[in-house]
């Protein structure tokens, strides 16, 4: 079994082993409104701040893996979209500058975790 396929499984919002990380340290990241999760084997990020966070701690070890999860939130109800490792969503995005946004530096993602031909979102597809 692949490890996204391994983490797929394990992975759902309703599952208490998987802890948000708190808000005041996203906040101390420049990671908000996205969210850093974390589970014994997976972490995941979105932003560009959040993403070279877990990076980092790939590199020195301090994890043993890392995950990109994309979800979708439907009021109450939230689904995964898509799940790639962080090697893989850094060589995606490699050579390709961040977007700067009031919250710091982000990509918009395709639901493959891609950022090429990406467009924001119309006013009638904003969720909230």
């Amino acid at each position: 079994m692949s490890e996204i396929e391994r983490v797929t499984e394990l992975f759902s919002f309703s599952d208490s082993a998987w802890r948000p990380f708190a808000p005041d340290k996203l906040d101390e990241l420049g990671v908000t409104p996205n969210e850093l999760w974390h589970h014994a084997i997976a972490e995941y990020a979105m932003s560009q701040v959040g993403l070279v966070y877990i990076v980092d701690a790939l590199r020195t070890q301090k994890i043993e893996g890392g995950i990109v999860v994309l979800s979708r939130s439907d009021g109450a109800r939230r689904s995964v979209v898509t799940v790639r490792p962080v090697a893989d969503v850094v060589t995606m995005l490699d050579g390709i500058p961040p977007r700067e946004g009031p919250l710091g530096p982000y990509w918009w993602l395709n639901p493959d975790c891609s950022a090429h031909g990406v467009r924001p979102l119309s006013k009638e597809e904003i969720p909230f």
